[in-house]
């Protein structure tokens, strides 16, 4: 299947081939399907998937940590630009987001953040992402779309607020000190 291309370009060691539909093969994070397609001239179409392997833990950040919070949830939304991308149809995509989700949500991650990161794209927007772009920046009617925010509105934790209050008791415990240089 990837014959022509690893010869001319790459080359790797074959693992698995597959010259039927119904076959596929594995590589990087990709699953390699030859599909029937009556549209097709050959009858036969490449049919792109997210691969999960066996070895991928999903150990992600715990979201209980004291990391900041971009640090812990904005990568989920680069995580489902990648399900889009690699992914050739809608119901492959929907299947490698649903178990993205359940990865999560074991993680004890918000589903409400889950879902307010993961709606900024969709699966209609992968035109654009293949080249690039970044469509939940550019959308005009972002506001008229539901569930397609441009941007997530986080309340704070409180953990912000008791950390201020704790400097300024320090600071003003310091400074009734006589500390001499």
């Amino acid at each position: 299947m990837l014959t022509q291309f690893s010869d001319d370009s790459v080359t790797f060691e074959r693992t698995r081939t597959a010259h039927n539909p119904g076959q596929y093969v594995e590589y990087l994070d990709l699953k390699l399907e030859i599909a029937l397609d009556n549209r097709m001239e050959r009858n036969k179409v490449l049919r792109l998937s997210v691969y999960d392997k066996p070895t991928n833990l999903h150990i992600y950040t715990d979201p209980s940590t004291f990391y900041p919070f971009h640090y812990v949830y904005n990568w989920i939304q680069g995580e489902n630009i990648r399900l889009i991308r690699n992914s050739s149809s809608p119901a492959a995509y929907e299947r490698s987001l649903y178990d993205f989700k359940k990865f999560l949500l074991r993680r004890k991650y918000s589903q409400d953040l889950i879902e307010r990161f993961c709606s900024l794209n969709y699966y209609g927007n992968r035109n654009e992402l293949l080249v690039g772009a970044k469509p939940h920046k550019t959308r005009k009617n972002a506001r008229d779309e539901l569930g397609n925010n441009s941007y997530i509105a986080v309340r704070n934790s409180g953990s912000r607020p008791l950390l201020t209050s704790a400097i300024h008791i320090v600071d003003s415990f310091v400074n009734t000190l006589e500390i001499s240089e």
